[in-house]
């Protein structure tokens, strides 16, 4: 009932979290560990109740949400679906937030997340909504980067673009950890233009010219492995990026992230 109240509209959210609803989803978790379809449930809750309510975020973190989702997740590695709406709400919950990304990481969530993305490489969910925490987790976190690249996340994140090429939101998001990972990080940058990263994003933009997301986070992938090194410089540019990320441009002229990310994109390659 409460996940249907969350899915409605942001203001049924919002009274949704006052009413006690956060705090009802948590204790039911608590009080049904093992019970991983309860668990499931309480996770895909959380995940609405906290898409663009700050609020509720707010009252996730007190009621001590975070710990409840990674500890459900910890336990119950083997439930495909639990891991899916974990890492739903764990991507939710981090968004547009600066300091939810340190307790998810303080409670071990980063580890956690890449155990759901090793361990079901062919589900769309996780793969999307798990890539996404990457993303965030590692976005100006230089620990976080290094753990991501040691314990395999580049060849997760390349594994997710070759297995779903027709998932436009996975490989989005597999960019955007792309992007998080090399961010200011010029060893990471030349790990990923030998992994060959730069063909594949280029494939990707060219299969779904359409879809602003991909286009918007491929650009700064892109962008951030070819900033301060010459040799993913010059492959960017033979792949013909400069090309689609103008068309991408024009095809897609209110998308303002995708104009900021190929914007400097262009700008790096230009210099």
């Amino acid at each position: 009932f409460i996940l249907k109240l969350a899915s409605d509209a942001p203001e049924s959210r919002k009274r949704t979290g006052e009413l006690g609803g956060v705090a009802a989803v948590i204790d039911a978790m608590r009080a049904s560990l093992r019970k991983t379809h309860v668990e499931a449930c309480g996770c895909n809750a959380l995940m609405q109740l906290s898409t663009r309510c700050p609020e509720n975020v707010q009252r996730i973190v007190e009621e001590k949400g975070i710990k409840a989702v990674c500890m459900s997740m910890f336990k119950s590695e083997e439930d495909m679906a639990l891991q899916e709406a974990g890492c739903g709400a764990l991507r939710f919950v981090m968004a547009d937030s600066e300091d939810t990304p340190d307790e998810v990481d303080d409670l071990g969530g980063l580890q956690i997340v890449m155990a759901a993305l090793e361990k079901f490489p062919m589900s769309p969910g996780v793969q999307e909504h798990g890539l996404c925490c990457i993303a965030n987790l590692c976005w100006h976190h230089p620990d976080n980067q290094e753990t991501v690249v040691l314990k395999g996340g580049v060849e997760l994140a390349l594994n997710a673009i070759r297995n779903h090429p027709d998932q436009a939101k996975v490989i989005a998001f597999a960019c955007a950890s792309l992007h998080g990972i090399s961010n200011d990080h010029k060893r990471h940058r030349e790990v990923l233009g030998r992994s060959g990263a730069i063909p594949l994003i280029i494939e990707a933009m060219e299969r779904h010219p359409d879809m602003a997301n991909v286009q918007a986070y491929a650009c700064a992938a892109l962008q951030s492995m070819a900033c301060g090194s010459f040799a993913n410089k010059r492959a960017v540019i033979q792949h013909q990026a400069e090309d689609l990320a103008i068309n991408a441009m024009e095809v897609h002229p209110r998308a303002w992230k995708l104009q900021e990310f190929a914007q400097m994109l262009l700008d790096t390659l230009g210099k």
